[in-house]
């Protein structure tokens, strides 16, 4: 028996895979926080931007200052794409692609002090659909059901890191989340890498993302269903209106776009343009009353003139979007936009700032405009800074109320009373518990 730790970076779908891992894992070893004085830390790393392989390579180095006895298994995307650079780090025992991380089980298991194991898929081949989902508090759970990515933007790894795309069986997906439900989940939030093309099995189309979303809705009696985020060209108006339709399908979507650009667009491989992605947001908007759009933006990708930026800025302040995660352009090893020369550094950073102005903007309008509206909010058990107890509402904002822990993972009636817009939160009144 190990005690272990776990350091998770990057998106939902790492931490879905995360807590697969620690309930496989929590039987025959004791699972402990990293301030815990573990044996053994697994590190799920993400390498979606140069900081991102910083951060997960900092992390060891920093935990390995401060106690060199402490033993690494890393898996993850950069473990994936930089398995030699990590195996060579001190201390690091064990190294798993992405594709890899259900060995680490059995790594342990039969582990010797003198052993260190590198597993790293080629993944151009490979068409194997590893099942995860992350419960956590019993409040909401996120449900992995498609991995990969076949799209090829020039300028992301996750393809390289991912491989191609993939997913469960609609028929597995409906019956996790009956179990999810059966744990106490009020929210499932589907994820993936590319969640609007779930449905490739053994690269054949079997199914398409509204035939699972309709199957689970008729289904499954989960109070909320969420979509993680999805690529412009993947949302249906069939979607649009299966959520109109049937509340349950919340009235938030995630939805990237990138850049306003057109001339950008086109390098970056996109497959919309900014004409298709505004008719797209437009319908959205007018189709689902009251209903948070968010996307992500990059900023100072090669070539992006002022007019570019322009372009962009034009269209986020313009169209009835909430929020944006921005973003600065990362060159990516391995990628086709790696190869052109980059934005100046300090102007990219006054673009990110300049958005992100934008978006604290456009979230605190959104917030306001819900003043005097009743919402359903699912509360969760973690605390702010202030001691008050955290939920969302099915339109995706973020409500505080004071501490009462009989709310906690209850879906509840509140009016929205006022916005904290140092904080980016809204204040509410409870009307009734559901």
């Amino acid at each position: 028996m190990s005690r272990i730790a776990f350091i998770t970076f990057g998106c939902k779908v790492n931490y879905a895979e995360t807590i697969t891992i620690k309930k496989k894992l929590e039987d025959n070893n004791e699972i402990v926080s990293i301030d815990e004085n573990p044996e053994i830390v697994i590190i799920n790393s993400c390498s979606v931007t140069n900081n991102a392989d910083k951060e997960n390579l900092q992390t060891i180095r920093k935990i390995y200052k401060n106690n060199n006895v402490i033993k690494f298994i890393v898996t993850g995307c950069q473990a994936q794409l930089h398995s030699e650079r990590l195996s060579s780090l001190p201390n690091v025992i064990g190294v798993f692609g992405s594709q890899d991380k259900d060995k680490i089980v059995d790594f342990l298991k039969n582990y010797s002090s003198d052993e260190k194991k590198v597993e790293v898929t080629d993944l151009r081949t490979n068409f194997e659909f590893h099942h995860a989902y992350a419960l956590g508090d019993r409040t909401r759970c996120f449900l992995k059901i498609q991995d990969g990515c076949n799209y090829h933007c020039s300028y992301c790894a996750t393809c390289l890191a991912r491989g191609n795309s993939r997913s469960d069986s609609i028929e597995s997906i409906v019956e996790d989340v009956k179990k999810i439900q059966g744990q106490g989940a009020k929210e499932i939030v589907l994820t993936g890498i590319n969640i609007g093309d779930v449905g490739l099995i053994n690269n054949k189309r079997v199914y398409n993302f509204y035939d699972l979303l309709k199957r689970i809705l008729e289904e499954d009696d989960v109070p909320r269903l969420r979509i993680s985020s999805i690529e412009v060209n993947l949302l249906t108006e069939e979607i649009i209106n299966l959520a109109k339709e049937n509340p349950r399908l919340v009235n938030h979507f995630h939805i990237p776009l990138q850049s306003g650009s057109n001339e950008i667009l086109k390098s970056m491989r996109r497959r919309y343009t900014r004409e298709e992605y505004a008719k797209k947001i437009l319908f959205l908007n007018e189709t689902l009353e009251n209903c948070c759009i968010g996307c992500d933006v990059i900023v100072g990708y090669p070539g992006e003139t002022e007019q570019n930026f322009k372009d962009t800025y034009d269209l986020l302040h313009d169209l009835p979007l909430t929020y944006f995660h921005v973003f600065p352009f990362s060159k990516r090893e391995g990628t086709l936009a790696a190869t052109y020369e980059d934005v100046d550094v300090n102007i990219k950073k006054e673009r990110v700032t300049i958005l992100r102005d934008l978006s604290k903007h456009k979230k605190e309008e959104f917030y306001k405009k819900n003043i005097g509206n009743t919402v359903e909010v699912l509360f969760e058990h973690t605390k702010d800074k202030f001691g008050n107890m955290i939920g969302f509402s099915n339109n995706y904002i973020r409500v505080v109320h004071d501490y009462k822990e009989d709310f906690i993972s209850k879906l509840v009636k509140v009016e929205i009373i006022g916005v904290d817009s140092k904080n980016e939160v809204a204040k509410c009144r409870i009307v009734e518990r559901v």
